[in-house]
């Protein structure tokens, strides 16, 4: 929250001393009139509570900043609309400082929210404690909402005013726009994203959810297996009345749960498959594979597609998200999408485009977007081409999201099995306490790592199990929905200590786990083709690698 406390800081001063009237930070340092150093105008911003997260970086203190800086701006503006500018920057201003001393260390959102009130009740009388709840509940800071610790990333929003009166209910029922069936098991947010953040509900067997709500108007998505992401714009919820709607979902002809097959690739890179394109999320990426010249030069890689059925497509939604460990500049910019009745003779029906506002791509630029194709078209097969990408000088390219919609009847889609559990074991000779590094700022890899990161791909290293167990896992466990856990078995009296270091196609450190722990489990990063098994202290340690579906 530090970031996004400066940042409120810096507006609130600029706003009282008119030398600002928009909630942009950074425009002189970027040239960015429309939204500076951050990704939106803070007036713009469409984050909340359950989006921590969502950002191409993943959890990271400058993007999440904003969703603070964000609600707090929200209470500077409610309180200015109550009091004026002046004395309504002046009250916003008392209750954000007295309320850091008192809030908890190592604060969560909640936790400061709580400061903020507590500051009210001192300062003045709790004369604002509605208007601060409905600021916080709008932003899924409500009275319901969970953080287990400051440092919670997956935290649960809610968007209630502790008082029943000031709520409204949502009600409602997803069901499949080609059958007529509740769509179970759906993920409802609302907000406009879905990947790496935290839905508010799940619906029932019967496709339903509910939710209490403070007065406003929301944009409700809804994403599931077989249906893509699809966003319900405006959805307005009124004080002590009950709205209920019904949020009718195409199925997603292009999704393998839908039933849709690939035919080809023409390249993809081991740890982020093309499958990635076709899985109804954009927190899963389809990458290349690494070239030795920029990808723009060509040639256009491609994925092609049988759908479950002949269908009649009329629109398709394309997301440019990259995976969080990659560059912004790899990002799909330009694409084709072509149409056949056999597979064998193609119709180009669309071609589309991300852009990106200086100084470089945001979550904003490469998020979805939905391309209506010129008239509706038949359809046994669809191809996409990833025409280029936003960085000259990058030799891969990604694209997270294929979605076609369009007019076909009969399709249920199905969630796809878990993956079954893969193991790996060996016995690891010594341990390297030399090896890793306590300070974070950079690893260094033992023996076994040094050998297999200077001659990338080539298993098993010739010192495996010198001190350390390198496994290459299967083909998309790199989605950032699978675990590992790495035990080890008897081994000298002193006991072991093992620590992991996932690594991704190009032997590129991308994620740890390195704890005092003798033993470690965590999730695995997404992009993670290999995962090193690294043995601090002990000797002579067999090891039992588990890696599991946990989506």
């Amino acid at each position: 929250m530090g970031e996004g406390w400066s940042d409120w800081y810096a507006l609130n001063h600029m706003h009282r001393t008119g030398l600002q009237s928009k909630a942009v930070v950074g425009e002189y340092a970027t040239g960015n009139a429309a939204r500076g150093i951050r990704n939106w105008d803070y007036d713009q911003n469409p984050t909340g509570f359950g989006d921590i997260g969502y950002d191409l970086t993943g959890p990271e203190v400058h993007a999440d900043g904003e969703i603070w800086t964000t609600t707090i701006w929200d209470m500077r503006k409610a309180l200015v609309a109550k009091f004026g500018a002046a004395k309504g920057g002046e009250v916003a201003a008392r209750l954000v400082t007295d309320g850091m001393p008192l809030t908890a260390p190592d604060p969560s959102f909640l936790d400061a929210r709580n400061g903020i009130l507590a500051a009210d009740l001192d300062r003045n009388h709790g004369d604002n404690t509605d208007l601060i709840w409905n600021v916080f509940a709008k932003r899924g800071a409500g009275a319901s909402a969970v953080s287990l610790t400051g440092d919670d990333t997956d935290p649960t929003p809610a968007y209630d005013n502790p008082s029943a009166a000031r709520n409204g209910t949502l009600v409602g029922k997803v069901v499949n726009a080609s059958t007529g069936q509740p769509v179970k098991n759906a993920r409802v947010f609302v907000g406009v994203f879905e990947a790496r953040t935290t839905p508010v509900a799940r619906t029932s067997d019967t496709g339903g959810f509910g939710l209490k709500i403070v007065p406003g108007s929301y944009n409700v998505t809804v994403q599931a297996p077989g249906f893509g992401a699809q966003t319900f714009k405006n959805v307005s919820v009124t004080a002590g009345a009950t709205r209920s709607l019904a949020f009718t979902v195409a199925p997603n002809l292009a999704s393998l749960a839908s039933g849709a097959t690939i035919v080809s690739s023409s390249s993809e890179d081991d740890g982020l498959p093309a499958k990635f394109l076709l899985d109804d999320t954009e927190a899963t990426v389809w990458s290349t594979k690494t070239g030795t010249t920029p990808y723009n030069n060509g040639p256009d890689q491609r994925v092609t597609v049988k759908l479950a059925k002949p269908s009649t497509i009329s629109t398709i939604q394309v997301s440019a998200f990259k995976n969080t460990t990659s560059s912004r500049f790899a990002a799909l910019k330009d694409f084709t999408f072509q149409v056949s009745d056999d597979g064998v003779l193609w119709k180009t029906v669309k071609t589309g485009g991300f852009g990106y506002q200086t100084p470089r791509p945001t979550a904003p630029d490469l998020h979805y977007k939905s391309f209506k194709l010129a008239s509706p078209t038949n359809a046994s097969y669809v191809r996409f081409f990833i025409d280029s990408v936003q960085g000259e000088t990058m030799e891969y390219a990604q694209a997270a999201e294929l979605q076609v919609f369009g007019a076909v009847a009969g399709i249920e889609p199905v969630a796809p099995p878990a993956d079954p559990d893969f193991t790996d074991q060996g016995t690891i000779v010594a341990g390297n306490p030399s090896a890793g590094d306590p300070t974070g700022l950079q690893n260094a890899f033992g023996v076994t790592g040094t050998e297999f990161t200077t001659n990338c791909g080539s298993m098993p290293p010739a010192s495996q199990g010198a001190d350390a167990w390198i496994t290459k896992l299967p083909s998309g466990f790199g989605d950032g929905t699978h675990t590992v856990t790495v035990v080890g078995g008897e081994s000298t009296p002193a006991g072991h200590d093992i620590d992991l270091y996932f690594l991704d196609s190009q032997c590129e450190l991308n994620g740890s786990a390195a704890s005092s722990a003798a033993d470690e489990s965590t999730v695995i990063p997404g992009g993670t083709t290999y995962v090193i098994s690294q043995l601090w202290t002990g000797a002579n340690v067999p090891i039992t690698l588990t890696a599991k579906d946990a989506g």
